[in-house]
């Protein structure tokens, strides 16, 4: 019921233009009984202390406005640099991370793949990253330094 509740909101929310009519509410209604039927599994913490907490969400932001934005900077002039001088050394490089939930692990994934010159090509059940860099000469020390800003706060977060 609540996956139904918030999809039938979030499509309202998003989809609504300022028109009176009804037929959004029925387009809505067909949107929430969709994303209902075809995940039924979906666990909605909505305890205190979880997902709703203010303070988790000011730890977004934070993240978001700090490390994430000043990798998106740093990363385009690095990679802009690497492309007008030709200097680039692709390959491929695992790195692990340690973070226990699969939440922690999905949003670093989608947070380093949003830095240029780092693409996450797969996350081992162990939790082991492997990722393309655009300069892999330093191997895992190189990842490291790169990602662990974004492992501290997604540690803060999600974990």
């Amino acid at each position: 019921m609540t996956v139904f509740v918030l999809s039938f909101l979030a499509y309202l929310t998003l989809a609504w233009s300022g028109e009176s009519g009804g037929g959004i509410l029925f387009e809505a209604l067909g949107a929430a009984s969709i994303v209902t039927l075809a995940a039924p599994g979906i666990p909605i913490d909505l305890r205190p202390g979880r997902g709703l907490n203010p303070r988790r969400w000011w730890l977004v932001l934070r993240c978001l406005f700090g490390p994430v934005l000043s990798g998106l900077v740093r990363g385009a002039l690095e990679v802009g640099g690497r492309f007008t001088t030709g200097d680039m050394h692709p390959g491929i490089v695992s790195f692990d991370p340690h973070l226990k939930r699969d939440l922690a692990r999905a949003l670093l994934a989608g947070l380093l793949n949003l830095r240029p010159g780092i693409l996450v090509l797969d996350v081992g059940g162990d939790g082991v990253f492997c990722l393309h860099l655009l300069d892999a000469r330093g191997g895992a020390a190189e990842a490291e330094k790169m990602c662990m800003p974004l492992v501290r706060w997604v540690r803060r977060i999600a974990e």
